[in-house]
């Protein structure tokens, strides 16, 4: 055993054999959780592999049910899900946690932004998160505006401090005996050297998933193997800041960060409409397919940005109840400032 930085201890004694898996079991939620569970938080995009990770490592485990199991962990996660990994005369167990990613059609990104943040926050205090395990596809030609901003989420909901409890693992890689296209090598250097340098500098580790049970295990294992000493040290970035520190949601850097990605969205948005609308205009009397087409596009655009535009104001509006409530705490000895603070404002009548 070592101490692996400041703060942290190395050692094998929670590294964990999967083939003497004794039964499997859904959670209930995450006020389920023990002192005796070592929890290991899967994230990243929708169609990123997270469920199949999971599975991965407990599909051929004794005690596993696929039909309830399977149900429980699916790969269009809408909320977040785990299941405790049992093992043979060992009171630790391990607890794999699905999370939905930040891109679902369905649901709006502040809303499975709380969906996430009221998990981590229902963790009781004997509960502790192992490590995050954030996957990607190397299959993705590039970097989308949605993988980037999955990607700028998780860290702010992370935090920095919680870097080293981190890897990143790249999925989608062909089967085994079959070489990497010099494509898939070529992307996985250009996100060790860019896009995930930074949480790399950190103490973050990278690793492939090879959708195979030794990969699997080799990163779960990676994550089991370093403990924190300090208790605190098991907390993410938004943990601390609900729990800790009685911040809401919009009031986390993960909320401050939605809500700048949101407004850019807003901004862009309505500059690729009005560029639209010239087209549509030049269009007259061309092919009816292509102004369909333009109109298609112009429909869709419009339609994003109204959600994303009702996504701002509705950060805007609990960022603001929680300032006026803080203020009312912190002003309410002075006289007749609770009162200003509840009060509609008005403009001011001209003369």
């Amino acid at each position: 055993m070592r101490r692996a930085d400041t703060g942290w201890i190395e050692s094998d004694l929670f590294q964990r054999d999967f083939k003497d898996i004794d039964a499997i079991e859904p959670m209930a939620g995450p006020r389920d959780l023990t002192e005796n569970d070592l929890v290991i938080v899967v994230m990243g995009p929708t169609g990123a592999g997270k469920s199949s990770l999971i599975q991965t490592v407990t599909k051929d485990s004794k005690g596993y049910d696929a039909g309830e199991v399977g149900h429980t962990l699916h790969s269009t996660t809408s909320r977040v899900s785990g299941v405790r990994i049992k093992f043979l005369s060992d009171r630790f167990s391990v607890v794999l946690v699905d999370t939905p990613g930040f891109d679902d059609t369905s649901r709006s990104d502040l809303e499975i932004l709380n969906t996430i943040a009221d998990w981590f926050k229902a963790i009781p205090d004997e509960g502790k998160v192992s490590g995050i395990a954030y996957l990607h596809r190397i299959s993705d030609p590039r970097m989308t505006s949605t993988v980037v901003k999955n990607f700028d989420m998780f860290q702010k909901l992370c935090g920095k401090d919680f870097f080293k409890k981190v890897v990143l693992v790249t999925t989608m890689w062909p089967n085994e005996g079959n070489s990497d296209p010099l494509e898939l090598i070529s992307r996985e250097r250009d996100l060790l050297d860019n896009y995930w340098r930074p949480m790399l500098l950190k103490g973050s580790t990278s690793f492939q998933f090879r959708n195979t049970e030794g990969s699997a295990w080799d990163i779960f294992n990676h994550l089991l193997r370093i403990q924190p000493v300090d208790k605190l040290a098991h907390l993410v970035k938004i943990q601390q800041e609900l729990v800790n520190e009685k911040k809401t949601v919009p009031a986390t850097q993960a909320g401050k960060r939605l809500h700048n990605i949101m407004q850019n969205v807003v901004v862009n948005q309505a500059r690729v409409i009005e560029q639209l609308k010239v087209e549509l205009v030049k269009s007259a009397g061309q092919d009816q397919s292509v102004i369909n087409a333009l109109l298609q596009e112009l429909s869709q655009l419009g339609q994003e940005r109204e959600k994303a535009r009702k996504e701002v104001a509705e950060l805007d509006s609990s960022l603001m109840s929680s300032v006026k409530k803080a203020l009312k705490v912190t002003t309410s000895h002075i006289p007749g400032v609770p009162a200003l603070l509840t009060s509609p404002v008005t403009s001011p009548t001209r003369k």
